[in-house]
C-alpha cells in the first residue's frame, strides 16, 4: 500500500509539474528551480496575475488622460484657426495692395510728346492725349502716396496680431504637447509591463490548470472565467455584481415610474445567470471548506 501511495503522489506531483527533474547538464542547469507547493504556485499566480490587472488600470488611466490632451490640443488648434484665418486674409489683401502702390510709386512719368510749332489738328491730338495721361499717372501717384502709409501700418497691426496669437498658440499648447509626449512614452511602457506581467501569469495559469480540481479545491483554489481565485476574490466578484444589477434594476424600475409604465417583477439582469453561477461555486467552495476544517 505504501508503494501505491507513493506511485500516486508521484504522479499528482508531475501533474502540478512539481516533480524533482533530472539534473541538467551545461547552460541549462542554470534554470533549475526548487520544485514550489501549489500553495506558493498560487500566490506567486496571484501576485502577477494582480501585477497585470493594477498596470491594466494605470495604461487605461493613462490613455484615458492621453485622450484629453489630444483633445484639449484640438479645441486650442481649432480656436487659432477661426481667429488666424481672417487676419491672414486681411494680411494677405492688404500685402497685394501695397504691392500695387509700390508698382504705381515706381511707374514713370509718361514721355512728353514732340510736336512741331505749327499748331494743327494732329498736333493738338497729341497733346491732348499726353494731358490725359500725365493727369491719369498723376492720379495714380497722388492715391497711392495717400494709401501706401495706411496700407503700412495695418499691415504692422496685422503683423503684430498674428504673432500675438501664434505665441498664444505655442504657450497654451506647449505644456500639453510636453506632457502629451510623456503619456505616450508611458503608455508604451505600461504595454510592454502589461503584456510582461500576463506572460509570467500565463504559465502559472496552466501549471495550476493541469493540477487535478479536487486537489486545487482542497487547496482552496477556484477557477472563474479562466481566473483562478480564492474564495474571498469570489464572494468579491458575487457582490460586485450583484450590486450592479439590483442598482441596474432600481433605475429601470424608477424610469417605468416616472413613464407610468408597469415594471415587470420577472426581470431578469442579463447578467444574472452569471451571478446564479457563481453563486453556486462559493456554495461549493463553502462546503468544502467547512468539511476540510
Amino acid at each position: 500500500m505504501s508503494s501505491i501511495r507513493s506511485v500516486r503522489s508521484v504522479i499528482l506531483l508531475a501533474a502540478l509539474g512539481l516533480a524533482f527533474p533530472l539534473p541538467l547538464c551545461g547552460a541549462d542547469a542554470e534554470d533549475v528551480s526548487p520544485p514550489r507547493s501549489l500553495e506558493q504556485l498560487f500566490q506567486d499566480y496571484v501576485k502577477e496575475r494582480e501585477d497585470a490587472r493594477r498596470l491594466g488600470e494605470e495604461r487605461d488611466a493613462n490613455q484615458n488622460r492621453l485622450s484629453d490632451l489630444e483633445q484639449q490640443i484640438r479645441q486650442i488648434q481649432m480656436k487659432y484657426a477661426t481667429e488666424v484665418r481672417p487676419v491672414r486674409s486681411e494680411l494677405s489683401q492688404a500685402r497685394a495692395k501695397l504691392a500695387i502702390c509700390n508698382r504705381v510709386l515706381a511707374e514713370r512719368e509718361p514721355p512728353k510728346p514732340v510736336v512741331g510749332r505749327d499748331v494743327n489738328a494732329g498736333n493738338r491730338i497729341v497733346q491732348q492725349r499726353y494731358n490725359r495721361d500725365l493727369e491719369a499717372f498723376r492720379q495714380r501717384q497722388n492715391q497711392a502716396q495717400k494709401e501706401k502709409p495706411d496700407l503700412e501700418q495695418r499691415i504692422a497691426q496685422l503683423e503684430t496680431q498674428l504673432a500675438s496669437l501664434d505665441a498664444r498658440l505655442e504657450s497654451e499648447q506647449k505644456p500639453l504637447l510636453v506632457e502629451l509626449r510623456e503619456c505616450r512614452e508611458k503608455q508604451e511602457d505600461l504595454a510592454r509591463q502589461v503584456g510582461a506581467a500576463t506572460s509570467r501569469a500565463r504559465p502559472l495559469a496552466d501549471a495550476l490548470r493541469r493540477t487535478p480540481e479536487e486537489e486545487r479545491l482542497r487547496r482552496g483554489i477556484y477557477e472563474w472565467e479562466d481566473t483562478f481565485c480564492s474564495l474571498d476574490e469570489l464572494r468579491r466578484i458575487h457582490d460586485d455584481l450583484k450590486t450592479e444589477c439590483d442598482r441596474n434594476r432600481a433605475e429601470l424600475k424608477a424610469k417605468a415610474e416616472t413613464d407610468g409604465r408597469p415594471f415587470p417583477e420577472d426581470w431578469r439582469h442579463p447578467r444574472q445567470d452569471k451571478i446564479d453561477a457563481l453563486k453556486t461555486l462559493i456554495e461549493r467552495a463553502e462546503k468544502k471548506a467547512a468539511a476540510a476544517r
